[in-house]
């Protein structure tokens, strides 16, 4: 890879918002660390720093992430008011909030917050970070807006459920002035307390649902397997649908 010797436009183009959330110094860091986040394989704090042209100590990096004092909470902020101000320059209206959870795979036992979790992509228990996350699609617009680290030991205190961190993401992303209409799910989320709490925001829902799931139906309840060969095909409608390839 070539050194570094400028930010990218889409860097550059941010760094005006966040004008007063840094020190020059430390808007210096944060435009780099950005950019390398963005432009480098490798992406190590000392890679970052050393893929620039005429690069400090990594240390300056380092301080810069773990003992400055900006906020985080700003930073964010900032980064969701530019993405409502491009929707509404759009004019985009309407948006799909999608709730999922992500395994960030880890080596070191002794890192904050990680732990054994199943994976389902290996079909096995791997260490790592558990992230419930929160996204949202509207028109050609495709936003991350939030996470939350799920931490499994619930015997703590603060312990929140994958469920309870999905709903508070859900109310930061109403909170935060997103409009969508509705959220869509995996089966792990499809459930009474969260649909009922989607519901209460006025929102519709779509979720994923085990074929084995028994639903209520004239007859009695019937897993759903059993009632889909009830439905006669003319029931249903044959949707195109335009993917990248």
């Amino acid at each position: 890879m070539l050194p570094i010797a400028n930010y990218p436009s889409v860097v550059k183009d941010f760094l005006p918002h966040v004008e007063e959330s840094f020190s020059k110094p430390q808007k210096k860091q944060f435009s780099r660390y950005l950019t390398g986040l963005i432009v480098c394989d490798n992406k190590t704090v000392t890679a970052i720093n050393n893929s620039f042209v005429g690069h400090n100590d990594q240390s300056a990096l380092n301080n810069w992430l773990t003992d400055s004092g900006w906020s985080e909470e700003k930073i964010d902020k900032a980064r969701k008011e530019l993405a409502k101000e491009e929707l509404n320059a759009k004019n985009v209206k309407h948006g799909v909030l999608i709730i999922d959870d992500t395994l960030n795979h880890k080596t070191g036992k002794h890192m904050e917050g990680v732990n054994i979790h199943f994976d389902h992509a290996k079909g096995k228990h791997t260490l790592g970070h558990q992230l419930v996350t929160s996204h949202l699609s509207a028109g050609k617009f495709s936003i991350p807006l939030g996470f939350e680290l799920y931490r499994r030991n619930e015997d703590q205190a603060d312990f929140k459920s994958k469920n309870e961190l999905a709903k508070t993401l859900i109310a930061k992303a109403v909170a935060d002035g997103f409009c969508f209409d509705r959220v869509v799910m995996d089966a792990w989320y499809f459930n009474f307390e969260n649909t009922s709490y989607i519901e209460g925001l006025s929102k519709d829902w779509v979720a994923g649902c085990k074929i084995n799931r028994l639903i209520q139906t004239g007859e009695g309840y019937v897993s759903l397997e059993s009632y889909l060969k009830t439905v006669p095909a003319t029931d249903f409608k044959m949707v195109s649908v335009k993917t990248t390839k």
